[in-house]
């Protein structure tokens, strides 16, 4: 029996029922993906996703668990044979894939006479790592960044096959930070929150703006995971006496005092940086703890 409904009506009758089918199908994947991103007051995933780990890797235990929302999946960190491993598992409990984070010294000779072949000498190695996945099987990548002089930094990645074939080459816009470098920042400050990341171009260094004790702290790493520098915002309680008074005898005395930062690096322990504003004009000086003047500190 035909429709009495106006084609256009059955037209709008059909366009809300698609309507209300997304978006009921699109709550449902969101609710899913929060209810598997979830962790136990352990901080482990659920139990199935433990299972996939013991099926790949009998006999091991993964921390630091984590869920990607990007990838759907969950990321968990082992140690083997004096090596970080990263295992991937999906939320159907399958694995995807193991990274183990190398040295380059941990290359065969093959790979690392390749990969110096085509490299210039003004490169810097911020990642090596075996990846072992399901699609791919065995593969090594080196990441670096190509510091040229008058050009902008680049990250690139070479993947190479076991016998060392250089399989792709990949450019990176913006700097992945190495697995080193946020190692070595979640070790030295265990407790941090809205963490930021960025390349500092300046210094060659990645740096970290985030909040640790309800203060704003920032840090600066080099590729390789060194520490480079530290800054805390300071108050003036915290500032000792020599620094306030050495400020009273500079040439800036009548200026305003706009900020103060405790300033740590690889080649001073502690020192401050003061910042004095004069109308539009801003002034940086840097004190050592004792109170005396000095230039402004650099890492190494």
């Amino acid at each position: 029996m035909a429709s009495n409904k106006p084609k256009i009506v059955e037209k709008l009758v059909y366009s809300k029922n698609a309507i209300m089918l997304f978006l009921l199908t699109f709550s449902l994947l969101s609710t899913s993906s929060e209810v598997f991103g979830q962790l136990n007051s352990k901080g482990n995933p659920p139990e199935e996703i433990l299972h996939a780990l013991s099926i790949k890797h009998p006999e091991v235990k993964a921390t630091n668990w984590s869920w990607n929302k990007k990838y759907v999946e969950y990321i968990g960190y082992f140690e083997e044979k004096n090596k970080v491993n990263e295992v991937h598992i999906n939320v159907y409990g399958k694995w995807t894939k193991t990274i183990t984070y190398l040295e380059k010294q941990h290359l065969s000779d093959n790979i690392i006479s390749t990969f110096e072949a085509i490299t210039e000498d003004n490169v810097t190695v911020s990642e090596v790592f075996k990846e072992k996945s399901k699609d791919w099987g065995v593969q090594y990548k080196i990441r670096y960044l190509n510091n040229i002089p008058n050009k902008p930094i680049q990250e690139i990645e070479l993947t190479f096959s076991e016998e060392g074939h250089l399989i792709k080459e990949t450019s990176f816009k913006k700097q992945h930070v190495p697995f080193v470098v946020s190692k070595e920042f979640k070790e030295t400050y265990e407790i941090s929150k809205k963490e930021k990341w960025s390349f500092n171009e300046e210094l060659f260094a990645f740096e970290v703006n985030f909040k640790s004790n309800n203060r704003k702290n920032t840090a600066y790493y080099s590729p390789n995971g060194e520490w480079m520098w530290s800054k805390i915002d300071a108050t003036l309680e915290e500032v000792p006496e020599e620094v306030i008074t050495s400020i009273e005898k500079t040439d800036f005395k009548d200026w305003k005092l706009d900020d103060i930062f405790e300033l740590s690096t690889n080649q001073l322990v502690k020192c401050y940086k003061v910042q004095l504003k004069n109308q539009n004009k801003k002034e940086y000086l840097f004190f050592s703890v004792d109170g005396h003047l000095i230039d402004s500190p650099k890492p190494q």
